[in-house]
Parts: C-alpha cells; structure tokens; sequence
C-alpha cells in the first residue's frame, strides 16, 4: 500500500500562507512588488513631470494657457495667484505608491534660496490616468518665463 500523507500543523501553516499570498498577488498585484522608486519613471511621476515643465513655462499664469496643466489635475479652477515662486529648475526625486494612490516628490530650485523647496504630490486615478489631487501649490515659474519673456 501506499502511505498515507500526513500534513504536520508547521505544513499545514506554510502551505495556508503560500495560497494567502498567492490570493493577495491575484488581488493585488502591486501588493508584493516594490512600492517606491527613486529619481520616478513611472506613470504618476511622468504626470508630475509634464505639469512642472508647463508650470515651469508659466502655463498657470494665464487662462489662456493654464488648460496645459488642468486636464493632469483633479482641481476644479485654479484660483487667482498674488504670487509665485520664481525657480531655475525642479528634479522629480522619489515617486511611491499605497492604498491606490501615488506621491511624487519634487524638489524645486529656488531663486535666491540656497536648499532647494521639496514638495510632495498625490495623485489619483481618473479615468485609467493619475492626476494630481495635491497640493495645489502657488505656481513655479521659471525666471526667464516669470520676466515675461
């Protein structure tokens, strides 16, 4: 005859946390992959890159203009600004994802300060596509495009 299989509590534990976490990988399929990406190549960050080029380029400082960057927010208007922040760069350094959401953290080259500004974007999906849902921060222009010209 043949033996009979015999599953000991320690096997019966293992084989219940692989079907577990192979449950989670179908579910979630992020969920065991690395969440974190330095310097940002993804999705998300390639939204956060294109709105800080057009924010760079004063897109925001106008009505005429400021639909480059509204259709990669989730805002509702933009409102009037009193100021911006003038800037000779930004560098998009770490990009995450949690819970369904993503941030991507820029730093700023600010004119006249010696530590760049860092400032850290969330972004949702709408419609198959991230956009940013905050902060809506002041714009930060360029100083070539913040002299009009």
């Amino acid at each position: 005859g043949r033996n009979p299989i015999i599953f000991s509590p320690m096997k019966t534990e293992s084989i219940f946390l692989l079907v577990l976490l192979a449950a989670l990988e179908v579910c979630f399929p992020s969920f065991s992959h690395a969440a974190e990406k330095d310097g940002g190549s993804g999705e998300a960050a390639a939204v956060v890159e294109k709105f800080c080029k057009a924010d760079a380029q004063g897109a925001r400082l106008s009505s005429k203009t400021s639909g480059q960057t509204r259709s990669l927010t989730t805002w509702e208007d933009e409102p009037g600004w009193d100021k911006v922040t003038v800037i000779s760069g930004f560098k998009i350094s770490k990009e995450t994802y949690f819970e369904g959401k993503a941030q991507v953290t820029v730093i700023y080259e600010v004119v006249g300060k010696r530590a760049g500004e860092k400032v850290t974007f969330t972004l949702v999906p709408v419609d198959r596509q991230w956009k940013i849902e905050a902060p809506q921060i002041e714009p930060h222009v360029a100083s070539k495009h913040a002299r009009g010209d």
